[in-house]
């Protein structure tokens, strides 16, 4: 409730002012900033000319040299060279490999489709004997 009465007190005070005291403002911009500004331009003109020019030439030298360089050409060394041919040879070998695993699943599929089972030892099962505990324990 202070608060409020506060409020409304200090409300009635500045509807009660004279207008002359309202009315003047300091500006934002005014004399005091405008001699920061003379002070400060020259400071920036001289770090413009003396620290990024500088650093602006030697970028646009350093692209001026990159671009007219010619381009390298990427060498082959014998050791990269020879580890090529190893791994060439290695196919080969691979390749060599699966062509005969292959000609030997082609071999059984034909003998099994001529329906002569007793080539390949196929035939009536037999039944495997189990050896007994006692042997089985003895061999610990």
């Amino acid at each position: 409730m202070q608060l409020q009465r506060d409020i409304a007190v200090t409300g009635q005070l500045i509807t009660n002012a004279p207008p002359e005291l309202l009315a003047t403002t300091t500006p934002a911009f005014g004399p005091m900033m405008a001699q920061n500004l003379d002070g400060i331009i020259p400071i920036v003109a001289i770090l413009c000319v003396f620290v990024a020019g500088p650093f602006a030439i030697a970028i646009s030298r350093w692209i001026w040299k990159r671009s007219s360089m010619p381009p390298r050409v990427a060498g082959v060394d014998h050791a990269t060279q020879q580890r090529l041919e190893q791994l060439q040879q290695a196919v080969d070998t691979i390749a060599v490999e699966v062509e005969r695993i292959s000609e030997g699943q082609r071999f059984v599929t034909r003998l099994l489709s001529e329906g002569d089972h007793r080539a390949l030892g196929a035939g009536a099962a037999e039944p495997i004997r189990a050896p007994s505990k006692s042997a089985v324990s003895s061999e610990r």
